[in-house]
C-alpha cells in the first residue's frame, strides 16, 4: 500500500494545474487531508508551489529530491521512484 503523500505526489505528477480540491476528488481524500499534504510536500522540497493571484496555483515535482527516509530508498532520487505505471488507483483527468 502506497501513502497519502505519495498518492498525492503522483496526482500531481499527472496534473500539475488540479486544484487540492480536485485532487482529493480524485483520490477519495479529505481536502483538508491533501492540503496539509501538499503543504508537507512544499516543506519537504518534494514539490514546488506556484502562486498565480486570481488562478489556481500551480505545482511542479522537484524529481531531483533526495529522499530522506533512513531506508535503501534513501539513495535514489525522487524521480527514480515515481514510475506512473506503479500506481494503478490514480488515473489522469479526462475532460479538462
Amino acid at each position: 500500500m502506497i501513502t497519502s503523500l505519495a498518492r498525492i505526489l503522483v496526482a500531481i505528477l499527472l496534473d500539475p494545474e488540479a486544484s487540492f480540491t480536485e485532487i482529493a476528488g480524485r483520490l477519495e481524500m479529505d481536502q483538508k487531508t491533501v492540503r496539509e499534504g501538499i503543504d508537507a510536500l512544499v516543506k519537504q522540497g518534494y514539490v514546488e508551489r506556484t502562486k498565480r493571484p486570481g488562478q489556481r496555483n500551480r505545482y511542479k515535482i522537484n524529481k531531483s529530491a533526495r529522499i530522506t527516509a533512513d531506508s535503501a530508498a534513501s539513495a535514489y532520487q525522487l524521480a527514480d521512484l515515481l514510475g506512473v505505471n506503479a500506481y494503478p488507483e490514480i488515473r489522469p483527468p479526462q475532460d479538462r
